[in-house]
């Protein structure tokens, strides 16, 4: 389990960081980053017919952050508070946003393997890299991790949930207004993840 010494943000000195955040049919999602880090917790429609939805963990909420709730899970009460943006259907909560301080270690939320990392324009104008990686549990569903900088993996790695460093959370452009940040005091920089159904290579051929 990682080390972490510093006093968190909801008031427990040396909490672990494996917290369920969500599951992915029956898969568990950890937080990608630090509980002192992160800002919010939010859920929203993606325009992906072939998406598999979240399932979330803990309780909703109408606003204001997760102030106390991961404390409460880290020792199995209470449970993580989160929001969904777009309604309370199954599309609903299609993606995932995490909302954490620019700079944040990002650490992988599931077990598996990097398939895919790629650089591509955010609104067609900015920089951002996607980390694609393969459930081991599951290898029909792939998580999509966007809003990385700096990555720190290759693809073909395997990946430990909790465990391996995947990249740092980036600072998003002043220019884009972030949806996140009705739930945030802070701008509403986050990691995004979304799940999608794909179709596994076998070996051979």
């Amino acid at each position: 389990m990682p080390d972490i010494t510093a006093a968190s943000a909801f008031g427990v000195k040396g909490a672990q960081s494996h917290v369920a955040i969500a599951r992915l049919e029956n898969i568990d999602v950890l937080l990608p980053v630090r509980e002192d880090a992160t800002t919010a917790i939010a859920y929203h429609v993606v325009d992906n017919p072939g998406t598999v939805p979240f399932t979330p963990i803990g309780e909703l909420v109408s606003g204001g952050g997760i102030t106390g709730q991961l404390a409460d899970a880290v020792d199995g009460g209470g449970g993580v508070e989160y929001h969904l943006m777009d309604g309370d259907s199954a599309a609903g909560t299609a993606g995932l946003d995490v909302g954490a301080v620019p700079g944040s270690l990002i650490r992988s939320p599931v077990e598996g393997q990097i398939t895919n990392i790629k650089d591509y324009k955010l609104y067609g104008e900015f920089v951002d890299y996607e980390i694609d990686i393969t459930l081991a549990a599951n290898p029909s569903v792939m998580l999509v991790i966007t809003h990385v900088a700096a990555p720190m993996v290759a693809v073909g790695d395997p990946v430990i949930a909790g465990e391996t460093r995947l990249g740092k959370v980036r600072a998003f452009p002043s220019e884009i207004e972030q949806s996140l940040k009705a739930y945030t005091s802070d701008a509403g920089d986050h990691v995004e993840m979304l799940a999608l159904r794909i179709q596994p290579k076998l070996d051979g051929i």
